[in-house]
Order: structure tokens, then sequence, then C-alpha cells
């Protein structure tokens, strides 16, 4: 926006119509007449027009409207990474989920039969710990 100034002898019946034309409409209500003769008073006068007002709002408004759709494509990028993120997590519970439930040596007959035998074997070594434990117990009580 550019505020120019002049000197109020140079100012043109046309000019002094522009700033009636602003004036009459909003307080303080000056109309023609009385700028005309407040123009012989004065001796500058800043100016400045509608048009690069207008100008530099469009550019506002424009930059506004640029960022704004700057902020809305990068929380949808941020939506979409989310969603990935969602989504990966998802599989992995379900991956999981599958892997906790199935049986995958269930037709093994085989191997099922030597998992029991190692059971049996580990349940028949820790029952001989227990007796070892219980006569050593029963032994150090017999001591006291």
């Amino acid at each position: 926006m550019t505020v120019s100034t002049k000197d109020t002898t140079a100012l043109s019946d046309a000019e002094l119509a522009e700033m009636a034309d602003l004036c009459v409409d909003r307080e303080p209500n000056f109309d023609i007449g009385f700028l005309s003769k407040q123009r012989e008073d004065w001796v500058c006068l800043l100016y400045t027009s509608q048009r690069e007002v207008d100008a530099k709002r469009k550019a506002i408004e424009a930059e506004k409207q640029r960022k704004i759709r700057e902020i809305e494509r990068r929380n949808q990028e941020e939506l979409k990474r989310q969603e990935r993120r969602d989504a990966e997590e998802r599989k992995r519970l379900e991956a999981l989920e599958r892997k906790m439930h199935s049986k995958p040596y269930a037709d093994d007959p085989e191997f099922l039969e030597e998992l029991r035998r190692l059971l049996l074997e580990t349940r028949s070594a820790t029952n001989d710990d227990i007796v070892v434990m219980e006569s050593e117990a029963d032994e150090m009580l017999r001591c006291v």
C-alpha cells in the first residue's frame, strides 16, 4: 500500500469528490461543500487509493488461505500416518492372536508323544527332588 502526500492547492475536484464519497456515509459525515471549504485551510493531504487497500487485503487473504491449506495438508498427512500405524498395530495384534490360538502340532502324534514323555520325565525328576528335600528337612529337624 502506498501512502502519498499532496499539497492541498493541487487537489482536484475529482479527488475532493472521492474524499466526500468516503466521508458522507460515516462519522463525521463531511459532505463535498464542507470539504471544499476546508481545502483552503489545509496545507497537506495524505491519501491512498482504495485499489491499493483492496490489493493489500486481497494479498493478505490469499496468504491466510495458503496457510490454512498448508495446515490442512499437514493434518491430513498426520492423519494418514496415524491410520497406517493403527493398521500395522492391528495386523501385529491379529497375527499374535492367531499365533496364540494356533495348534501347529495338533496333527503330529509323534511330536505329542515325545512331548508327553519329556513332561513325565520332568515330573518324575521333580518328584524325586521333592522326596530328597523332604528327607533332608526331616533330618535337619531331628538334629535340632
